[in-house]
């Protein structure tokens, strides 16, 4: 009761995906393991610097002074509570972001469109990291050459994510890919067309 042995597998019109340049996943996964430390900081331990992240103590130290950290489980604290609130909703983010950039990255999926797909979500990533980047420039409230090489490393990721998707090999491997799919797909839909009309007509005689 299987398919036809003309008919092409489902299996045969998924496509490989080539993986990305080697520079973007030593970027990506160096500058999203320093996001997913933060994000988790953030989440649970949102007054804590991390010792391994330079000068983090000073930039915990310009939203929880050491005076006030206590004031974290205060809940008549309303100014920390509020900070402490605010970090824990971007570390959510910053955990959420980076989870799908470690999965678009490294993931090893074959997929109809996967690289039409990788290359839109690599321009969306590339947009979010450099605006990022513009965010952390303009605040002034923290010396630049602490929150600066974050920006900075932002910014660089998001330049190489932009321009694989633009110019790389994901922008030169999607149209083919499409192509490839779209035959692929319209083989299965010939042959199970064939298919059903030689049961149609063993049916009628």
């Amino acid at each position: 009761r299987g398919a036809p042995r003309d008919v092409p597998s489902v299996h045969s019109a998924l496509i490989a995906m080539p993986t990305p340049p080697l520079r973007l996943k030593v970027l990506c996964a160096l500058v999203n393991a320093v996001v997913v430390a933060c994000g988790v900081r953030n989440v649970f331990f949102p007054a804590t610097p991390l010792p391994f992240i330079p000068d983090d103590d000073k930039f915990i130290a310009h939203f929880f002074p050491a005076r006030l950290k206590t004031a974290l489980k205060t809940p008549s604290s309303d100014e920390h509570a509020r900070t402490a609130f605010v970090f824990q909703l971007f570390g959510v983010f910053m955990l959420a972001t980076a989870a799908q950039k470690f999965l678009c990255v490294f993931g090893n999926r074959r997929t109809i469109g996967g690289l039409a797909l990788r290359k839109k979500q690599f321009l969306v990533f590339g947009a979010v990291d450099v605006l990022l980047a513009w965010v952390v420039t303009q605040y002034r409230g923290i010396a630049f050459d602490v929150i600066g090489p974050f920006g900075f490393l932002h910014m660089l990721e998001g330049i190489t994510f932009i321009g694989d998707a633009l110019f790389g090999s994901t922008a030169v491997s999607a149209s083919k890919e499409m192509k490839k799919a779209s035959k692929s797909w319209d083989d299965v839909r010939e042959a199970m067309a064939r298919d059903s009309a030689r049961k149609e007509k063993s049916r009628r005689d």
